[in-house]
């Protein structure tokens, strides 16, 4: 059985390193460096994150991307042949709609429509905004819209599960 390919995608600071690890069953390959960029995030993913799980019996190996724009090359690399792409929003960031569509755009126009889970993180932040999130466009096109904490194991797999689900519903 061949695994899936899921990208794991959002802006910086969402928790895509931290979905990746929680759910890995490998130990997670991770190419963090220090940043100075981010007060409150130290280090910050410059390659990929990569890990491994298990899904109702179904190999899925799950990609990390970076967040900023200037490592755009590496949506492109990551992005190619995914079944499906875990778009994480952190709905304390007042930019991260906006930020967030221009990454899924760029990812969108380099491949064909493919199916789409998101998971709104950060939500137990006062200043949050998570009806912003689900508000943006980009929900219209997602399989499904849920508030998650990237380090709990049970949000983490819930979201990924459903993507899989969907993929592997009409296989």
């Amino acid at each position: 059985m061949k695994p899936l390919k899921i990208l794991v995608t959002g802006a910086v600071g969402s928790g895509k390193t931290t979905l990746v690890a929680t759910l890995s069953e490998i130990e997670p390959v991770r190419t963090d460096v220090e940043s100075k960029e981010t007060p409150d995030k130290p280090f910050t993913t410059v390659g990929l994150d990569y890990g491994s799980m298990t899904v109702h019996d179904m190999p899925v190996n799950l990609f990390g991307t970076p967040g900023q724009e200037r490592f755009g090359y590496m949506w492109d690399v990551l992005g190619e042949g995914v079944d499906g792409i875990v778009l994480l929003v952190n709905a304390s960031n007042d930019s991260a709609v906006a930020d967030t569509e221009r990454l899924l755009s760029h990812l969108l126009t380099k491949q064909e429509a493919v199916p789409l889970a998101v998971g709104i993180t950060h939500t137990d932040v006062d200043e949050s905004h998570p009806e912003q999130v689900r508000a943006a466009s980009f929900t219209e096109q997602a399989i499904s819209v849920d508030a998650i904490d990237a380090g709990v194991q049970e949000d983490s797999e819930a979201l990924v599960a459903a993507l899989v689900a969907h993929i592997t519903r009409d296989q």
